[in-house]
């Protein structure tokens, strides 16, 4: 029997007492300058309309690549001004301002060739004037406030103790138990925030042995953080698994760009790390279609050929792959591979093992105490127990759900029990597996035909069977002839084809519309869908994914989609048939009347894309859940942020159909009120239906409620609108705030074989704020065994380091509202609890219920 894991050790620290200043030298570019750089950038870009910052573009990687000693650049994006910090006094240090010289007038030759010399000369001489460069001292001491973080009295302190921390690091040893070392080489700053930190590498990588093109090796991420109940400014540590390897294919269009990563050592040879962005690019007129790097910030500047100029190599030839380049006691070039670029089968897999986790904080923190810093003390396990009634998850429970879906039913349209569930399908055999798993989900019916299940407390589910039809068939792809081109520049192709394909795709969606039309009863009643659709066009640009349930949407239908394969597992239609259950609103569970109702609050945002040929727009739209009468309803703003309820089912098919006002991501004071004017109304009519648990996500829906960061969190008080809203305002509520931004918790690892954990930890002496890890889920099982594996482990059962280690990330749970006479740990324990209560799944979610219901409708934005 394993037994329990009850005390979590942490990659985390705090500055010494003693340690409470820094020293920083900064250089700023005069105002003049940077002016002159904006004029220069409007004329090459031919745009009126651009961000001061852009003028700057590219600076950041020269400046890291030529001043190692470079500490942090801030940029400020509105008013354009630049600003270089180093560590320590370094005013009167002559081979450093000549080092920004040369790196100013190296990239101002770079990127504004086209300009007067006489100009670029002056402005990288700004960099020899004594008035241009002061001497800052930084307090890392917090101020005495009524909130419930820490708040720095400086708000340079996070970045400049990153700053250090990565500095002293930089050329000490990384020891793993086997025996192994390596070095950790720190990357030079090249960002104007240090929000999500800098990077530790351990050098030199390790190289594959059957891929010999191949490399990987640990990446350490240092951030700082601040957390509720807890004094002053932590240094956190998180390794990953970084992979490097040949690039075989052009970068997708839109898509990020890619990283160059070089190692460059210094006299004494100690290595640096930096790097540069780029765009895999195809030779269109080249016979064998050759692949180049190009500098993502001038697309004509071979990455080779521009290491070659700014580093004065000779020994970087062009070639026509982008593969690493490895010279001992030299420079050495890694192509940086990526899920989101589109590689696979790492080298090094993904994912850092508890064996691997421990020596390596133990390493940093031999060296972290010796400079100034002291190790956290553990999490603890919360020994309380919550058990809470799971239908959905457990035997025997069939009635119990079915019962919720009549419940959910009556609350669409009164009276109503039955249930329409058409099938689109593509495979023969769709009717009798979807029926099979309908009667293992709600039981055996009193009586069933071919089209038909009806069982003895009055449900009724109806079976439709019909072609899938236009509905899956891939969208018909814009065109020119070689004519229609003639006399045109690209863009003028560009924007036709764009106005072609935008007029296909409605052309396409209405023959989806008729379709439907013409072989369904439009009874008006809410029903649901399942529609097989070949997988060989996802992601594609003639995908008809995003039309399909639009047109169905519009149908009063709810679609769930299904991608057919040659091997088909059971576990989609079972996965289908019970998020046909969640889109209709069912209650997973029969709530205890002690317990507070769940209910949650959230923002879900659609980045600008390109779906289906067509662009589509950027949203951001605020969402609320209740439950009332073991019923799902959802809240979407009006156009004055009013939230207007209505049935879970009816506005996820409003969002669907694209029918709801959108709110803009500016900061505008009117946008950020109707954002405020929506969660305080919101909370206001959660709180009128009785005891009510509100959960929110501040990754989510911090930058429209500022309140609830840790800047500004304060326990029991909520600011909206200008307003203090205290306990006796919203005496049935409780407000937990989850967190599970990787960058701001804890790295965590354990002493013992246990190889997974779960449970709810309290971290020392706080008494609101919990970390809560969930259930593994059964597709980590397979890479379970791994965790346990060192990838440094030199003995005679060494193992691969390509295989996964996945580990759960905790998520921070922190009772910011509460009543008198509440208990935090026993709302943080059923918060914790409420991620196993879900109709779609056996398995616990990163987020709790109905917090994972709002996150869903998200999922359906596609406008």
């Amino acid at each position: 029997m394993a037994i329990s894991v009850n005390s979590l050790q942490l990659a985390a620290w705090t500055p010494a007492a003693s340690f409470n200043a820094l020293s920083l030298t900064c250089f700023t570019m005069p105002m003049s300058a940077h002016q002159m750089l904006l004029q220069w950038h409007r004329l090459q870009s031919r745009s009126a309309k651009t961000w001061p910052s852009q003028a700057l573009k590219g600076l950041d990687e020269v400046l890291a690549l030529l001043v190692p000693d470079l500490a942090m650049v801030r940029r400020n994006k509105i008013d354009g001004y630049l600003q270089l910090y180093f560590l320590n006094d370094r005013t009167q240090d002559n081979t450093l301002r000549d080092a920004v010289f040369s790196a100013l007038s190296l990239w101002l030759g770079i990127l504004y060739d086209k300009q007067p010399g006489s100009a670029r000369a002056e402005i990288a001489a700004s960099a020899q004037h004594n008035e241009n460069w002061h001497i800052i001292d930084v307090s890392l001491a917090t101020e005495q406030h009524a909130g419930a973080c820490a708040m720095a009295k400086d708000t340079l302190a996070f970045d400049a103790l990153v700053s250090y921390a990565n500095h002293i690091l930089g050329g000490k040893t990384l020891a793993f138990r086997s025996g192994e070392t390596r070095t950790f080489v720190p990357v030079t700053a090249h960002s104007s925030s240090l929000f999500y930190g800098l990077e530790l590498v351990a050098f030199p990588p390790s190289q594959d042995s059957v891929k010999k093109h191949c490399y990987w090796s640990e990446a350490i991420s240092l951030t700082t953080a601040t957390f509720p109940e807890r004094e002053g400014i932590h240094l956190l540590a998180r390794p990953s698994i970084r992979n490097w390897g040949p690039v075989d294919y052009p970068s997708s269009y839109g898509g990020n760009a890619r990283s160059m990563d070089m190692f460059i050592p210094d006299e004494a040879g100690n290595y640096r790390h930096t790097s540069l962005k780029y765009y895999a690019q195809q030779e269109k007129h080249s016979s064998h279609k050759s692949i180049e790097a190009r500098w993502k910030h001038k697309q004509d500047a071979r990455i080779l050929a521009l290491i070659n100029r700014l580093t004065g190599s000779k020994h970087h030839e062009q070639s026509e792959c982008i593969v690493p380049i490895i010279q001992d006691q030299s420079i050495w070039l890694l192509p940086r591979l990526s899920h989101g670029a589109g590689d696979r089968f790492f080298a090094g897999g993904t994912g850092v093992g508890w064996p691997d986790r421990m020596d390596i904080t133990h390493s940093l923190n031999q060296h972290l105490e010796q400079a100034g810093f002291c190790q956290t003390g553990t999490m603890q396990r919360v020994t309380k127990r919550k058990r809470l009634n799971k239908p959905f998850r457990e035997n025997n429970a069939s009635q119990l759900r079915r019962q919720r879906v009549l419940d959910t039913l009556n609350h669409l349209e009164t009276g109503l029990q039955q249930l329409t569930l058409y099938l689109f399908q593509r495979q023969e055999n769709t009717r009798s597996v979807v029926m099979n798993e309908l009667i293992t989900l709600l039981g055996q019916p009193e009586n069933s035909t071919n089209t038909q299940l009806r069982w003895p407390d009055g449900l009724c589910i109806n079976l439709v069977s019909l072609a899938a039809g236009p509905l899956s068939e891939q969208l018909p792809t814009a065109e020119l002839s070689e004519e229609e081109k003639t006399g045109r520049t690209p863009s003028q192709i560009k924007q036709i084809l764009n106005d072609r394909q935008k007029t296909l795709n409605r052309q396409t969606e209405q023959t989806m519309m008729q379709y439907i039309g013409s072989v369904l009863d439009t009874s008006g009643s809410v029903a649901c869908a399942v529609l097989e659709m070949n997988s060989s066009l996802r992601g594609k640009a003639c995908d008809p994914y995003v039309f399909s349930r639009r047109a169905l949407a519009k149908h009063h239908i709810l679609p769930q989609v299904i991608l057919i394969e040659e091997t088909m597992p059971a576990e989609k239609y079972t996965m289908a048939v019970r998020d046909c259950l969640r889109m209709l609103g069912v209650v997973p569970a029969g709530l205890n009347d002690t317990d507070p109702a769940p209910a949650a609050l959230t923002v879900i945002q659609q980045n600008r894309h390109i779906t289906a040929g067509q662009t589509m727009p950027a949203i951001t739209l605020p969402l609320a859940a209740r439950v009332v009468n073991h019923c799902l309803e959802c809240a979407l703003p009006q156009a004055d942020g009013t939230p207007q309820w209505q049935p879970y089912a009816t506005a996820l098919l409003t969002v669907l159909t694209g029918k709801f006002e959108p709110f803009s991501r500016t900061e505008a004071d009117n946008n950020n009120k109707r954002f405020e004017r929506f969660f305080e109304q919101a909370l206001q009519q959660i709180d009128k239906n009785g005891p009510n648990l509100v959960q929110t996500n501040v990754s989510h829906i911090g930058q429209q409620w500022a309140s609830l960061t840790n800047n500004k969190l304060a326990f029991d008080k909520l600011q909206l609108l200008n307003q203090t809203v205290t306990s006796s305002q919203l005496p049935n509520t409780r407000l937990v705030r989850l967190n599970r931004d990787e960058h701001r918790i804890p790295l965590h690892f354990h002493k013992g074989e246990q190889l997974d954990v779960s449970g709810l930890f309290d971290w020392e002496a706080a008494s609101r704020t919990f970390y809560g890890l969930k259930v593994p889920a059964q597709t980590m099982i397979p890479h379970k065994h791994n965790a346990g594996l060192s990838r440094h482990d030199n003995g005679e059962h060494k193992y691969s380091a390509r295989n996964i280690r996945q580990l759960v990330r905790p998520e921070e749970i922190c009772v910011v509202f509460c009543q008198p006479q509440d208990e935090p740990q026993t709302l943080a324990l059923y918060t914790h609890r409420l991620r196993q209560l879900h109709v779609q799944y056996n398995e616990d979610t990163n987020q709790p219920f109905p917090l994972h219901e709002l996150d869903a409708i998200g999922k359906g934005l596609s406008f």
